[in-house]
């Protein structure tokens, strides 16, 4: 088992993930599509929980890996109000 020190703390590896996806502002996932209506909607259906989805985009290089982005809910309430 791996383990990690995050913020003082001692967390195994799924834990550490968890904690460091809380802590992030962005967070950028991939998703495969054949056309952006379908990456769309997997990214809308995706979305961590927190986090408002932001836009996507093709990811450089390929025709069908998507990459959605997420921003965590205050900061983008904070920004757009």
């Amino acid at each position: 088992m791996t383990v990690t020190v995050l913020r003082g703390r001692t967390l195994c590896l799924n834990c550490y993930r968890v904690e460091r996806e809380k802590g992030e502002k962005r967070i950028f996932k991939e998703h495969s599509a054949n056309s952006v209506e379908e990456a769309f909607a997997a990214a809308l259906e995706n979305s961590p929980e927190g986090y408002v989805f932001v836009g996507i985009r093709l990811k450089p290089s390929s025709k069908q890996v998507w990459v959605a982005e997420y921003e965590r809910e205050d900061i983008f309430l904070s920004r757009c109000s």
